[in-house]
């Protein structure tokens, strides 16, 4: 992404924004390693689903 498509973007996302009072949008102060390690605790949270569920789905869906 070059610098102008950047500001361009930044200057968007301002004006969708500029109609909220500054206090009304949180402010994130989250380096990488902060975000990343959030998102790995998201992914831990999700309950997992067999392998198989898509497959066993398809084949219900193939036979009816």
């Amino acid at each position: 992404m070059s610098t102008a498509d950047f500001s361009t973007l930044i200057s968007e996302s301002n004006a969708l924004t500029a109609h909220l009072a500054p206090n009304d949008l949180p402010s994130l102060h989250l380096g990488f390693e902060q975000i990343e390690a959030q998102a790995r605790r998201l992914i831990a949270r999700q309950p997992t689903v067999p392998a198989d569920t898509g497959k066993a789905y398809v084949q219900r869906q193939n036979n009816a």
